[in-house]
């Protein structure tokens, strides 16, 4: 065929979007555009009493002349021109309401939760930050679900300008309009998890990051009530933010003189034991990760599913920045995602396999560690009269099916799952570990797993580890011995597979099958494996569009990011980067051991310090 005669795709004509050409334009955007453009040519060179007047004629001949003009009017507003003619859409839109604004507040939702706002352009997203504070100065009600639906736009491992200036941009709002920010206190707890989250990110923005630190510490100082209705998930983001100046002195006064902060605070242990709400955890996800993590975990067969989380990482985890976005993902799919009796009967892909594929991906160890603490959060303070049993299968199916073909991965979580007995919180040791050996009695109860004794008993697993396990749930392993109707803990195959399919390049024209790399190694944990990539074309699963892939260059950075460490970056992660964990990378302690049996007195020392990273606060 002559490559000329081929017929071109159009060029989306979206005002709002930044789209590529076989991008479809909204259904709804259309209808503005169209709404908008008729507007704009009535008033055009009419005096404003003229205008008025013709405007609220037409809008009450019925609530449908009055839906499409609001609607024209707002994206009149985002998308048309300068400040001043802005003003005059937004004057204008003032003059057709009839509803108490609740049409605009719809079309404000809409927009605002697209689930490809991250493609609005630039200039529209100023104008959108523009018209919410002019409506937020209205006290328009229902504004706060319009901003609580924003603060999901808000995109964590993300550096570029625009995101950058999305969340500048939301913050000002927030700051502008604190009275009115004070008047709802599930925006106040959002808004403070958000952003206590997200500002672990920027040390590279000092700006941002001075102003995101004043924001928290005043919600947390003066709304402490409405920021504990967080639940425990407070306490970790408070953690992850305790060395720096302002916070360290909130975690020092909320471990030693709780009531200074609300005469209603009676301490952490209050706050560990309050489940976290889920719609905290989900606030951490994007609309669009959402959406592409339930199409893995809720349509994806265990055969299926890899390619899919291959690219999610490389979309969304890739970055150096999203090592804190890591365990936010985590404790999505653990306390969130409640799969149904239907999924669980099927061959849809478990949750605590896509968790152990995320593991392969974590090139830190102090990433590693948040990860396995998001993994055991709720274990540490479990109970079985408000904590659900949901966000617990995951961490102990993944340490009960990993035995027979990745006994690391065991061993790695159930040691842990142990020091954190002992050390997340010592002066409260006893108290954990009650309601730790209370969360595996209701898994051994409820018939998640059988018995705990393929487990503990695992020859692969260390033998400090076995011994302190022995001790810590010797009630458990008495009373639950495994038997004969007790099934093989063997992992279903292919759970850190040894062919890795690699992130594709490009997506074929004819058919949108991924391409594959040649080769590349793989990290678990750790422990390096040379794999050969799979070659083979599979099914695709998801029509990944070219706006979906990464170019060349930035799929060889992740890739390399997630493979084997080089010796430079082995060196820089010895400097122990700013903001390390409490919560040891769980193989340290045996690194350690390992390293002064061998006389490797590097690899020792290396895990001696890992080991030795602890909050100067606690």
């Amino acid at each position: 065929m002559n490559p000329a005669a081929e017929p071109r795709l159009a060029e989306p004509t979206s005002r709002l979007l930044n789209l590529d050409a076989i991008d479809e334009v909204d259904a709804e955007e259309t209808k503005m555009t169209a709404a908008f453009d008729v507007l704009a040519t009535q008033l055009e060179g009419k005096p404003e009493a003229e205008a008025q007047d013709m405007l609220q004629k037409a809008s009450s001949e019925s609530m449908e002349n009055h839906s499409e003009m609001v609607g024209g009017f707002i994206f009149g507003m985002l998308t048309d021109g300068s400040r001043a003619e802005q003003a005059s859409w937004f004057r204008y839109m003032n003059y057709v309401v009839r509803d108490g604004y609740a049409h605009a507040i719809s079309v404000l939702r809409y927009i605002v939760g697209l689930s490809r706002f991250s493609r609005m352009s630039v200039p529209c997203r100023k104008q959108l930050l523009w018209l919410l504070d002019q409506m937020i100065a209205l006290s328009v009600p229902g504004m706060e679900g319009v901003v609580m639906t924003l603060l999901r736009q808000l995109r964590g491992g993300d550096v570029s300008a625009e995101n950058i200036g999305l969340i500048s941009g939301t913050l000002d709002l927030l700051m502008r309009h604190r009275d009115w920010l004070f008047s709802y206190s599930r925006l106040i707890a959002t808004s403070f998890y958000v952003y206590i989250r997200l500002l672990l990110e920027h040390s590279k923005f000092k700006t941002l990051l001075d102003r995101e630190v004043a924001f928290c510490s005043c919600l947390i100082r003066e709304k402490f009530l409405e920021c504990s209705e967080i639940g425990r998930d407070l306490v970790r983001a408070l953690q992850d933010v305790a060395r720096i100046p302002e916070f360290e002195q909130i975690w020092r006064t909320l471990l030693v003189e709780p009531r200074k902060l609300s005469p209603h605070c009676k301490g952490i242990v209050e706050l560990l034991k309050r489940p976290t709400h889920r719609h905290f955890l989900q606030s951490r996800l994007t609309l669009e990760m959402e959406q592409r993590l339930l199409f893995i975990v809720e349509r994806l067969s265990w055969e299926r599913h890899r390619r899919n989380l291959l690219w999610f990482v490389e979309r969304y985890l890739s970055a150096t920045e999203s090592d804190a976005l890591f365990a936010d993902v985590v404790r999505y799919i653990i306390g969130v995602y409640h799969p149904s009796n239907e999924v669980l009967a099927s061959n849809i892909v478990p949750r605590y396999v896509v968790i152990g594929g995320l593991l392969r991906f974590i090139k830190t160890n102090v990433a590693a560690a948040n990860v396995k603490l998001a993994i055991f959060y709720d274990y540490l303070f479990y109970d079985p009269a408000v904590d659900s049993i949901m966000n617990i299968e995951p961490a102990i199916l993944l340490m009960y099916r990993s035995v027979d073909k990745y006994a690391y991965i065991t061993g790695t979580l159930l040691e842990f799952l142990l020091f954190c007995v002992d050390e997340y919180y010592p002066p409260l040791q006893e108290v954990i570990r009650r309601h730790v050996q209370g969360a595996l009695a209701d898994i051994l109860q409820k018939g998640v797993i059988n018995s705990l004794v393929p487990i503990v008993e695992c020859p692969a697993i260390d033998t400090h580890v076995r011994d302190l396990a022995r001790v810590t749930l010797r009630a458990l392993l008495t009373a639950n011995p495994p038997t004969a109707a007790t099934p093989l803990a063997g992992a279903t195959p292919d759970l850190f597979p040894q062919a890795v399919e690699s992130f594709s390049q490009k997506l074929s024209a004819e058919d949108g099958e991924l391409g594959m790399d040649s080769e590349g190694d793989l990290v678990t944990n750790g422990v390096t494996a040379d794999a050969q990539i799979d070659s083979t074309q599979h099914e695709v699963d998801v029509l990944l569009t070219d706006d979906d892939m990464e170019d060349a260059e930035a799929n060889a950075a992740v890739h390399s990011g997630s493979a084997a460490a080089s010796d430079d970056e082995e060196n820089a992660e010895e400097a122990l980067p700013e903001g390390e964990s409490l919560w040891l990378f769980g193989g340290s302690i045996t690194e350690y051991r390992t390293g002064c049996r061998t006389k490797d007195m590097a690899k020792a020392t290396k895990a001696l310090r890992d080991m030795l990273v602890v909050y100067a606060t606690m």
